[in-house]
Formats: structure tokens, C-alpha cells, sequence
């Protein structure tokens, strides 16, 4: 097996975790449904009654369902799966010919715009998708309370990305001396989440995929030693930065690694001009995934831009390695 190249200095790489190293747009399409059967106390306009995840499958291939991970790519935040359930039940045409014409961008555009247009409902959207007692966050409790493991079954880790992150800490030298999780590793690749979503819950199915065998047994870890691939040390979610901003993220990962911004790798699975010019102007470099959550005309827009660096999924450690070397770090 030939070895990546191994960095001089020391580079932390900050990825997403939905889309790059999770799978869960399946359940967030059945906590949604749920969630919106709730808020409307029973008279949602989806299915007939709430969905348990294991029976899950019985829906998964349903039109509206396909709907919804279609549109995944325009949520940011939970509020925003409610205007995309409102974006699928106001506009069917226009929601069936996406389906049948799925890399026509202009299949697309009339949905885009529905869907910006409704978002102006902040408190129905705050009391959906805003904070752990709104009805999605309490409908996601609620299913994996009450059977983790079924729960759990409607989404799954990318296999192929978590042995690329694998082969990123192959890459580390390390100091046996120190005891400082962040001054330990010495050089290499230093993979960390900087994520949306809560670190409870991203901590939580990383647990729960290593007990289940579904990632190897040194995937995560809360013990000091930096011998896992991400030590638990090197999670950002929302409960460190509320606002979810990137930027911020990403300062606090340089912060604490000791690192210049240009040492601050973003691992990203969308694309989008205004997050990429934020970025490069704060000094951090940004890469994007794919295939991830991102309409299929953003993937092609993604490779046409000259400035855009984009990763196949199933080599991203190699295409780093390389970028890394011919930056000259």
C-alpha cells in the first residue's frame, strides 16, 4: 500500500460530519414527517399516521420522501425542513418534474424560489426545527429513546470516507512525551468535525456505530490519547458555536491546535460562492465532496470554477496529500 504524503507541518483538517462521514438525510426525512404530523396535531398532510423507524422502509421509496432528500441540499438549519415539507405539498408539478428530470437544472429553479419565499415564517419554523423542545428535535428524542437501534437504521456512516480519514492520521508524527491532545501530534493531518449538528448527538452515533461494528473500534474516542482517528477534543457543534457559523469554527479549531488559518483545512460537502469567498478571506482553505448534499447542476458548477477544489469521496486523503505537498507544506 503506498503511503500518503506525510505533511512537514501540521494541518488540521475540519470536516463536516452530515454528508461526509454520516448519512442521515433518510432520518431527518422521517423525524421531519413526523415532527410536522405533530405540530399540526395529526392533520399533516404527508401520511396518515407517524412513521416509526422500523417501518421506515415501508416509505423510504415514496414520492414525497424522494422529494425531500432531493431538496436536502438547500437545508442549513432544522427550521429549513419545514418550508421543504411546505415546498412539496404547495408545488406537486413542479416536485414531479424534478423527480423525473433530476439533472435538469432548471427543474430545480421554481422550487428554489418557492422555497426562499416561505422562509418568512420565523416563528412556525422556530417552533419546528429551533432548540431540543422544538417538534423536531423532540421527535428525534423521542424515536431513539424509545429503540436506538431502529432509529439508528435509517441512516448509516460513508464507509468509504471513514477510511480516508483513516489514512489521514497514518500521516502524523507525534510527540510520546506530551500529554496535550493538541500539542501532541508534532505534524500530519489532524482530522476534526466541525459540524451543525449538536456534539451530543455526533458524539452519540459515533458510539453507537463503533459498538455496532459499523466503524472500526479506533474511529472516536474521549480518552486523551490522540491514537483514534478523531479524539472527541476535536468536535465543534452548535453548543460551542450556537450560530453554527463556519468562520468561528474554524478560528476556534486554529486556536486551539495553535495553527495559522492557512493550516485550517475546511471538508465540505456543498458548495456555495458566498461560504467560499468567506472563507478564503479569513486565510482557511476549502474543499468540497462529492457526490454529498448538493443538487447535481452545484456539483458541475463546482468543478467549472477554476478557484473550487473538489475531492472524489472515495480518494479525498490522497487529493489533500497532494495539495499539501504542492503547497509546500
Amino acid at each position: 500500500m503506498n503511503r500518503l504524503y506525510s505533511p512537514k507541518f501540521k494541518i488540521a483538517v475540519a470536516s463536516s460530519f452530515e454528508g461526509i462521514v454520516n448519512n442521515g438525510a433518510t432520518e431527518c426525512a422521517l423525524t421531519s414527517f413526523n415532527a410536522y404530523k405533530n405540530m399540526t396535531e395529526g392533520q399533516g398532510k404527508f401520511f396518515d399516521k407517524l412513521i416509526e423507524p422500523e417501518n421506515f422502509h415501508g416509505i423510504r421509496n415514496h414520492e414525497y420522501v424522494q422529494a425531500f432528500l432531493a431538496l436536502r441540499p438547500l437545508v442549513g438549519v432544522a427550521e429549513d425542513y419545514l418550508t421543504v415539507l411546505e415546498v412539496i405539498d404547495s408545488s406537486p408539478e413542479e416536485i414531479r418534474y424534478m423527480l423525473e428530470h433530476p439533472n435538469e437544472e432548471t427543474s430545480y429553479t421554481k422550487l428554489i424560489d418557492k422555497f426562499n419565499d416561505l422562509k418568512v415564517n420565523i416563528e412556525l419554523r422556530e417552533r419546528f426545527g429551533k432548540g431540543n423542545e422544538s417538534k423536531f428535535y423532540r421527535e428525534r428524542a423521542r424515536m431513539r429513546d424509545n429503540n436506538l437501534k431502529n432509529w439508528l437504521a435509517t441512516q448509516e456512516p460513508y464507509k468509504d470516507s471513514i477510511e480516508e480519514f483513516r489514512k489521514m492520521i497514518r500521516t502524523q508524527k507525534r510527540d510520546p512525551n506530551v500529554e496535550n491532545v493538541y500539542k501532541k501530534v508534532l505534524s500530519g493531518f489532524v482530522p476534526w468535525f466541525a459540524t451543525s449538528k449538536d456534539e451530543y448527538s455526533t458524539k452519540l452515533l459515533c458510539e453507537i456505530y463503533t459498538d455496532l461494528e459499523r466503524v472500526p473500534s479506533d474511529f472516536t474516542s474521549d480518552s486523551p490519547d490522540v491514537s483514534c482517528v478523531i479524539n472527541n477534543e476535536r468536535l465543534i457543534g452548535k453548543e460551542t458555536v450556537p450560530d453554527r457559523d463556519k468562520i468561528k469554527q474554524l478560528k476556534i479549531v486554529a486556536e486551539r491546535e495553535g495553527l495559522p488559518h492557512s493550516q485550517v483545512w475546511r471538508l465540505n460537502d456543498t458548495y456555495k460562492t458566498s461560504d467560499e469567498l468567506g472563507l478564503r478571506d479569513a486565510g482557511f482553505h476549502n474543499q468540497f465532496i462529492v457526490p454529498g448534499y448538493m443538487f447535481p447542476h452545484d456539483i458541475e458548477k463546482a468543478k467549472n470554477d477554476k478557484s473550487a477544489i473538489v475531492l472524489e469521496r472515495n480518494n479525498f486523503a490522497s487529493q489533500l496529500a497532494q495539495y499539501a505537498k504542492e503547497w509546500g507544506f
